[in-house]
Protein backbone atom coordinates (compact mmCIF):
# COMPACT_ATOMS: atom_id res chain seq x y z
CA UNK A 1 0.00 0.00 0.00
CA UNK A 2 1.49 3.90 -0.74
CA UNK A 3 0.57 6.39 1.14
CA UNK A 4 -0.71 9.31 -0.33
CA UNK A 5 0.46 13.26 0.51
CA UNK A 6 -2.66 13.24 2.74
CA UNK A 7 -1.47 10.25 4.85
CA UNK A 8 -3.86 8.16 3.59
CA UNK A 9 -3.62 4.91 2.77
CA UNK A 10 -4.37 2.27 -0.66
CA UNK A 11 -5.80 -0.78 -0.40
CA UNK A 12 -4.58 -3.72 -1.57
CA UNK A 13 -6.76 -4.51 -4.65
CA UNK A 14 -8.12 -7.97 -4.95
CA UNK A 15 -5.93 -8.75 -8.06
CA UNK A 16 -3.05 -8.33 -5.94
CA UNK A 17 -1.52 -11.54 -5.44
CA UNK A 18 -0.62 -10.66 -1.70
CA UNK A 19 -4.53 -9.66 -0.75
CA UNK A 20 -5.00 -13.33 -2.17
CA UNK A 21 -2.81 -14.85 0.28
CA UNK A 22 -3.70 -12.91 3.20
CA UNK A 23 -7.46 -13.77 2.38
CA UNK A 24 -6.89 -17.57 1.91
CA UNK A 25 -5.20 -17.33 5.75
CA UNK A 26 -8.33 -15.79 7.04
CA UNK A 27 -7.67 -12.05 6.98
CA UNK A 28 -10.09 -9.74 6.23
CA UNK A 29 -9.99 -6.52 5.11
CA UNK A 30 -8.95 -3.37 7.46
CA UNK A 31 -8.55 -5.74 10.05
CA UNK A 32 -5.08 -5.78 11.89
CA UNK A 33 -2.85 -9.11 11.25
CA UNK A 34 -1.74 -11.75 13.82
CA UNK A 35 -3.93 -13.42 16.07
CA UNK A 36 -4.92 -11.10 18.41
CA UNK A 37 -5.30 -9.02 15.66
CA UNK A 38 -3.00 -6.63 17.53
CA UNK A 39 0.08 -6.10 14.69
CA UNK A 40 0.16 -3.93 11.49
CA UNK A 41 -2.59 -2.87 9.18
CA UNK A 42 -0.83 -1.75 6.10
CA UNK A 43 2.12 -3.51 4.58
CA UNK A 44 5.60 -2.61 5.21
CA UNK A 45 7.07 -0.14 2.29
CA UNK A 46 9.28 -1.83 0.10
CA UNK A 47 12.87 0.29 0.23
CA UNK A 48 15.66 0.72 -2.01
CA UNK A 49 19.20 -0.29 0.43
CA UNK A 50 22.35 0.95 -1.30
CA UNK A 51 25.48 -0.27 0.26
CA UNK A 52 24.95 -4.01 0.84
CA UNK A 53 27.71 -5.68 -0.58
CA UNK A 54 29.22 -7.69 2.40
CA UNK A 55 32.19 -7.09 4.49
CA UNK A 56 35.41 -6.37 3.16
CA UNK A 57 33.57 -5.65 0.03
CA UNK A 58 36.53 -2.82 -1.87
CA UNK A 59 34.80 -0.72 -4.21
CA UNK A 60 37.39 1.14 -6.67
CA UNK A 61 36.60 3.95 -8.63
CA UNK A 62 37.51 4.03 -12.13
CA UNK A 63 37.63 7.62 -13.26
CA UNK A 64 35.93 9.04 -16.07
CA UNK A 65 38.47 9.17 -18.09
CA UNK A 66 39.74 5.59 -17.89
CA UNK A 67 35.81 4.63 -18.61
CA UNK A 68 35.61 6.88 -21.52
CA UNK A 69 39.21 5.26 -22.59
CA UNK A 70 38.23 2.11 -22.80
CA UNK A 71 36.89 0.74 -25.60
CA UNK A 72 35.32 -3.37 -26.47
CA UNK A 73 38.97 -3.75 -28.45
CA UNK A 74 41.28 -2.47 -25.98
CA UNK A 75 40.05 -4.05 -23.00
CA UNK A 76 41.35 -7.43 -23.56
CA UNK A 77 44.76 -6.22 -23.94
CA UNK A 78 45.37 -2.50 -23.67
CA UNK A 79 47.52 -2.06 -27.04
CA UNK A 80 46.70 -1.38 -30.39
CA UNK A 81 44.20 -3.09 -32.21
CA UNK A 82 47.29 -4.54 -34.39
CA UNK A 83 48.91 -5.78 -31.27
CA UNK A 84 46.28 -7.33 -29.69
CA UNK A 85 45.16 -9.36 -32.77
CA UNK A 86 48.65 -10.82 -33.33
CA UNK A 87 48.98 -11.75 -29.64
CA UNK A 88 44.72 -13.50 -29.87
CA UNK A 89 46.45 -15.64 -33.26
CA UNK A 90 49.75 -16.85 -31.36
CA UNK A 91 47.32 -17.47 -28.33
CA UNK A 92 45.35 -19.54 -30.57
CA UNK A 93 48.31 -21.20 -32.22
CA UNK A 94 49.37 -22.48 -28.90
CA UNK A 95 46.22 -23.58 -27.48
CA UNK A 96 46.15 -25.82 -30.97
CA UNK A 97 49.46 -26.96 -30.63
CA UNK A 98 48.45 -28.34 -27.20
CA UNK A 99 45.08 -29.98 -28.24
CA UNK A 100 47.48 -31.78 -30.73
CA UNK A 101 49.58 -32.61 -28.27
CA UNK A 102 46.84 -34.29 -25.78
CA UNK A 103 45.88 -36.10 -28.61
CA UNK A 104 49.06 -37.78 -29.89
CA UNK A 105 49.53 -38.51 -25.75
CA UNK A 106 45.84 -40.37 -25.53
CA UNK A 107 46.87 -41.94 -29.37
CA UNK A 108 49.61 -43.22 -27.59
CA UNK A 109 48.08 -44.73 -24.73
CA UNK A 110 45.56 -46.03 -26.40
CA UNK A 111 47.03 -48.13 -29.50
CA UNK A 112 48.41 -51.25 -27.94
CA UNK A 113 51.74 -51.94 -28.51
CA UNK A 114 53.15 -54.54 -30.91
CA UNK A 115 55.71 -56.56 -28.36
CA UNK A 116 53.99 -56.29 -25.57
CA UNK A 117 51.59 -58.80 -26.58
CA UNK A 118 54.04 -61.53 -26.79
CA UNK A 119 55.51 -61.24 -23.47
CA UNK A 120 52.09 -61.13 -21.80
CA UNK A 121 52.28 -63.24 -18.80
CA UNK A 122 48.91 -64.65 -18.93
CA UNK A 123 48.92 -65.56 -22.28
CA UNK A 124 52.09 -67.06 -22.50
CA UNK A 125 51.77 -71.24 -23.00
CA UNK A 126 53.77 -72.41 -19.97
CA UNK A 127 52.74 -70.52 -16.83
CA UNK A 128 56.10 -71.14 -14.84
CA UNK A 129 59.50 -71.40 -16.28
CA UNK A 130 61.90 -74.98 -14.90
CA UNK A 131 63.83 -72.08 -13.56
CA UNK A 132 61.07 -70.37 -11.35
CA UNK A 133 62.53 -70.72 -7.75
CA UNK A 134 58.81 -71.51 -7.06
CA UNK A 135 58.47 -74.59 -8.46
CA UNK A 136 59.50 -77.79 -5.79
CA UNK A 137 60.10 -80.94 -8.27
Amino acid sequence: MKETKEGEEKRLGPSNIGYKLLKKAGWSDGEALGKNQDGIKSPVQPSLQKGRAGLGKVVKEVSRKKRKAAEPGDAACGDSKVVCAKRRREAEIEERRRKQQVVEMYREFREPDAGAEQFHPLKSKSRLSATNPLLDD
